[in-house]
């Protein structure tokens, strides 16, 4: 499915109780050496006889100990191979998750198209999102993670899958801004100089009619030193 090396501890799979347990799932890169994506557990638990009517619902699903590492080329992403666009035209069944739990994640940002490389790091992520679905729009979830050293809450309400549509609120403080600067051009009039900041930002996303509509407002302050 995605022409990389795959490597898996244990399996095991219930199909009349529907539980699905996955242990030391670890994903390469296409030279099988690199690690990609890795996690220690994930713990999943459907209703089989849903599939039966095209209704994918999965009553619980836990993921611990998963790290994803992204890497930023001048050319692309590490992970362009994967997000290629499929053949079809729409999905061809319903999807329900009642709750699902993420602890302990980590996300790497290693970007390489930089003249110094630099890695990013999210760390302690934990989610807990109730109610995500293609059939309804009362979704919500909570993530909370460290994100370059500083703390960050994500809050989402109203979440459906599809038709996408939700609203979230982000917030977060101590982040460096500073950062920014590598991303400036050298010769830019404004460069961000020596900063942390706060930023509370509420985003709303919806597709209607084919196309995806956002809109969004914010509140940031900052200190220098």
């Amino acid at each position: 499915m995605t022409g990389r090396p795959v490597s898996i501890e244990a399996v095991a799979l219930n199909p009349f109780t529907g539980r699905l347990v996955v242990r030391g799932f670890r994903l390469r890169e296409p030279d099988g050496q690199t690690p990609f994506t890795d996690f220690d557990l994930l713990d999943v638990r459907i209703r089989p006889l849903s599939l039966l009517r095209g209704h994918l619902w999965i009553r619980e699903a836990t993921l611990q100990g998963s790290t994803v590492r992204i890497i930023r080329f001048a050319e692309g992403f590490n992970i362009s191979d994967l997000i290629r666009p499929a053949g079809g035209t729409g999905r061809t069944f319903d999807v329900t998750v009642d709750r699902l739990v993420v602890a302990k994640g980590t996300v790497a940002l290693e970007d390489r198209a930089l003249a110094e490389p630099r890695t990013w790091y999210s760390e302690n992520i934990e989610i807990d999102a109730h109610n995500l679905s293609t059939r309804r729009g009362d979704g919500r979830a909570v993530a909370r993670s460290v994100t370059v050293g500083a703390p960050v809450l994500l809050e989402m309400r109203h979440v459906r899958l599809y038709p996408i549509h939700l609203e979230a609120a982000v917030t977060t403080s101590a982040l460096d801004l500073s950062l920014a600067r590598l991303y400036f051009p050298r010769d830019a009039a404004v460069v961000p100089g020596a900063r942390t900041g706060e930023l509370d930002a509420q985003v709303a996303s919806r597709r209607a009619g084919g196309a995806c509509r956002r809109t969004s407002r914010a509140r940031s302050k900052t200190s220098c030193w």
